[in-house]
């Protein structure tokens, strides 16, 4: 027996026995696991050092125990023992031994030591706590990760939460600085709807002075690792302070951390493995981090209390992590702005936040809505709204700060002076020169630029260019196309030079129609020049396309009346003449119409195309009034008699017209042709009237028409030629003499002087009065109502009739019996109704046998003697009838293919 331990014989120790035998080794698995023992053995002789080397005994024992474990089952189940197992079944001794989990902790130790000395790629613990084998070799990337992870450093550990902390915030962006985790970010200025530039810093907040330029905020993540960083206390910095994070989320990170690096370093051909472990660890990091950062973030400020970010009023449930500790910085920041910018403009009436992205836009359009105020633009009127250069629907720079201070720098620089680009906006330090902001209240340039637009339209200043060209009220529009690079390049500002009151009137008298000249100090005397102006300008443009086409256009019997001379001068000319108009209406206050500076010989020749035009205006009515009597007159021969004094002035008249230069000629001759012309006009007039009155009927003769149309005659012969006893020829042809009565329209008197003959079917040569008088018409309808009304009394007198009355009710006989003595009388439209209805119920057993013009023809084509056409008729009219019973057969003579019978 040992003297120090007791004796005990362990399965560790059989393993060193299976080793030495031969024959084991023919079995190819315990083989490998003999080799891997023996590998494990020689990495615990290397690397169990120093005080460690008293352990190698027991590393050995631990490597032979999970070999004998291993073996136990197949190879890739990797069977193993926990340190508890190993201890109690390999009964290990230490001199120092105090109670069982000492023991437990060495047997622990040791195994974790042979672990690391094999890199995990022989000998590894798994998750369930077993020390096992590892019989197929290769890296263990779990091991590996694990030592580096064990090895870094408070310093690399939390660059390594930074990192993760980029990727979670979204930060896609390079560091502002090589070497320092500090990223260039904005923030909203709630109050303000626009962002402030500032930083994000992952780090040691003493290396902001490494952040060029200065900017408005610092978001600072403090290390969770180091304990020795101290916060600072400047007003534009907020610190988020995340020492509350769980174990699980700092192993998490430390091991994404580990896993990225070896990631970096890894041969090809294992990048892949590192790959899916980064990703596996940045997924538990996120998932611990979520879990607990609410409860684990405090927020400190200007040595402030420090408040939980859960006590924030955050955004909803789904919001990017990113946006959750801006909102929260904003609301921290929030006072610190204001202090800092106590005069920065609020844009509170811009429907979404100026930021980065879209602020360009939001310049550009204010530039625009100042150039044109009256132009709808809700973004560039938020913008000036936000600088207090829009009130009451105009554009308007009383109350805004920015201008009234250049305003009186100018003043103090006195009169005729300028104010210099460095006078009035700066490039801020370690910016190279790419921001720019205001000496007097820190605005950014482009800002600055906005008020000076605004200044420029008003009147109030003229602005020089990078490039030498000068801008005032009358070439304002240019700053709308300027690169914006000029909002920091411009070179000066100055006040516009002193009105010109001989320009002003010279312009006023000649354009606008009375001199305003001295009544410079009235603000409606700027609303007049600049409502006329506009109202020239669109006349001038309606002049220059529409206008101008049909001067092209125009001619008198295919004559070109305005040369091409005079149109090509026009073309030339009256595009100035609306650029003038269009500046002249920009001068709406006595500061902007000091900028009215033209030449008099420029003002002279504009009012000489202004007078040209007005005359081709002019002769452009004459012309169509002469193209229209021409045209009319022309039109009219065809409705005069040829040979007649109407017709030859016609032809003399229209001769005269067509030859005549209405251009050219003197108004006085212009005048007098259309009063000849007027004149043969209104005499071919009283003759068409004279000849159409003369066919019409006249007021007592309409009276009489009248009559015919309401009497009972006409109403009940209306309804009758329905029947199909009666014959409806002759009604139709009295219809049609009838209708010839032609009744004068209401409208003849005005419609002639547009057009030579407004009614249509009439021509004064060939129209005649009706042949038939009304009472000739009259006589003749009564005739057929009584000849229809007889033809009704003979058909119900018919024997026929009569036996078919004999079967029907008491009531239809008694109907019948008074149509025929004269008791009932078809005197209106029901009673005409009700004969035809009555009619067709005692002949709804009649027969009708048609005869038509094509059968007519074909049977008498040729004249013969009476008894012929008779004899041919009965036979004509039996073959029609063929079998059907005579009395019951009623003969039809169709006229014509209408129903004319």
């Amino acid at each position: 027996m040992p003297e120090n331990e007791p004796g005990l014989i362990t399965y560790d120790q059989y393993f060193e026995q299976m080793m030495q035998d031969a024959s084991m080794m023919a079995n190819p698995d315990f083989k490998l696991v003999s080799d891997t023992v023996h590998l494990v053995h020689d990495k615990i002789e290397n690397n169990f050092e120093g005080p460690r080397r008293k352990q190698i005994p027991l590393a050995k024992r631990i490597a032979n125990a999970c070999g004998i474990k291993i073996i136990q089952a197949m190879l890739n189940k990797q069977n193993g023992a926990t340190a508890e197992t190993l201890t109690d079944d390999l009964c290990p001794v230490f001199a120092i031994m105090e109670d069982r989990e000492f023991l437990l902790d060495q047997v622990g130790n040791c195994a974790n030591l042979i672990v690391k000395a094999t890199s995990g790629q022989y000998f590894d613990r798994k998750e369930n706590d077993e020390f096992a084998l590892r019989t197929e070799g290769g890296i263990n990337s779990d091991q590996l990760i694990k030592d580096y992870a064990d090895s870094l450093s408070p310093a690399l550990r939390d660059k390594a939460f930074s990192a993760f902390m980029v990727e979670m915030l979204g930060i896609d962006t390079d560091p502002c600085r090589t070497g320092f985790d500090i990223y260039t970010h904005e923030l909203i200025w709630k109050s303000h709807r626009i962002t402030r530039d500032g930083y994000i810093f992952f780090g040691s907040p003493n290396e902001k002075s490494t952040t060029h330029p200065r900017q408005h905020f610092y978001m600072i993540f403090m290390p969770v690792f180091r304990t020795d960083i101290q916060r600072g206390h400047d007003t534009d910095e907020v610190y988020f302070v995340m020492d509350g994070l769980t174990n699980e989320f700092k192993d998490a990170v430390c091991m994404h951390g580990a896993s990225t690096a070896l990631f970096n370093s890894a041969p090809t051909e294992q990048k892949t493995i590192f790959r899916d472990k980064m990703q596996h660890w940045f997924t538990k990091a996120r998932d611990a981090f979520k879990a607990c950062y609410l409860d684990a973030t405090k927020i400190y400020f200007n040595g402030d209390e420090p408040k939980l970010l859960r006590s924030f009023s955050l955004p909803g449930v789904g919001t990017p992590l990113l946006e959750i500790f801006d909102s929260v910085a904003g609301d921290v920041l929030e006072s610190a702005f204001a202090d800092a910018s106590p005069n920065y403009p609020a844009f509170t009436a811009v429907r979404s936040d100026i930021t980065n992205s879209n602020r360009e836009r939001f310049i550009r359009n204010a530039i625009a809505k100042a150039v044109k105020p009256d132009a709808a633009n809700s973004e560039g009127e938020a913008v000036l709204l936000g600088l207090k250069l829009f009130s009451g629907g105009q554009l308007n720079a009383d109350t805004c700060d920015f201008a009234n201070s250049l305003i009186d720098k100018l003043e103090e620089k006195g009169e005729g002076m300028v104010l210099n680009r460095d006078e009035i906006i700066v490039a801020v330090a370690d910016s190279n020169e790419s921001i720019w902001r205001t000496l007097d209240f820190n605005i950014e340039a482009d800002l600055e630029f906005v008020v000076l637009t605004a200044m420029v339209q008003l009147g109030l200043i003229e602005i020089k260019l990078s490039n030498g060209s000068v801008v005032n009220a009358s070439n304002v529009d240019t700053l709308r196309n300027v690169d914006k690079s000029e909002y920091f390049m411009f070179s000066l500002i100055k006040k516009p030079q002193g009105i010109n009151i001989p320009l002003v009137r010279r312009v006023t008298k000649s354009f606008i129609g009375q001199d305003l000249s001295n009544k410079l100090d009235f603000t409606d005397t700027f609303a007049t020049i600049s409502n006329k102006a506009r109202e020239l300008a669109a006349q001038v443009a309606t002049f220059q396309g529409r206008m101008m086409n049909e001067l092209a256009e125009i001619t008198i019997a295919g004559r070109k009346v305005f040369g091409e001379e005079l149109l090509h001068y026009l073309r030339l000319e009256t595009p100035a003449l609306k650029g003038f108009y269009d500046q002249l209406a920009t001068y709406t206050s006595k500061a902007k119409i000091r900028n009215l500076q033209i030449p008099l010989d420029r003002i002279a020749r504009l009012e000489e195309v202004q007078k040209l035009i007005n005359d081709t205006k002019l002769r452009m009515g004459v012309v169509r009034k002469l193209s229209d009597l021409i045209n009319y007159l022309t039109s009219a021969k065809q409705y005069v008699p040829a040979g007649s004094n109407l017709m030859t002035n016609l032809d003399r008249q229209i001769e005269a017209a067509l030859t005549f230069d209405p251009v050219n000629s003197s108004e006085q001759e212009v005048n007098a042709l259309q009063t000849s012309l007027a004149e043969i006009k209104q005499a071919y007039i009283d003759y068409f009237l004279l000849r159409y009155n003369a066919v019409c009927l006249n007021d007592i003769q309409q009276g009489e028409r009248n009559a015919v149309l309401n009497s009972s005659e006409y109403r009940v012969c209306q309804i009758l030629r329905d029947c199909t006893i009666l014959n409806p020829a002759v009604f139709t042809s009295w219809l049609s003499d009838f209708t010839r009565l032609r009744v004068p329209q209401s409208s003849v008197n005005s419609d002639i002087q547009n057009f030579p003959n407004p009614i249509s079917g009439f021509n004064p040569i060939s129209s005649t009065p009706s042949q038939k008088t009304i009472t000739e018409l009259r006589q003749e309808l009564e005739n057929i109502y009584r000849s229809w009304h007889q033809d009704i009394i003979d058909f119900l007198n018919s024997q026929h009739t009569q036996d078919t009355l004999k079967l029907l009710k008491e009531e239809d006989r008694s109907y019948a019996q008074g149509i025929t003595n004269g008791l009932v009388q078809i005197d209106s439209d029901y009673s005409a109704r009700t004969v035809i209805e009555f009619i067709k119920h005692v002949s709804q057993d009649l027969e009708e046998v048609e005869i038509t013009p094509a059968v007519l023809n074909e049977q008498f084509s040729r004249a013969m003697s009476v008894d012929e056409f008779t004899a041919k008729m009965d036979r004509l009219v039996m073959n029609l009838i063929g079998s059907k019973k005579r009395d019951k057969v009623r003969i039809i003579f169709r006229l014509n293919n209408s129903d004319n019978e």
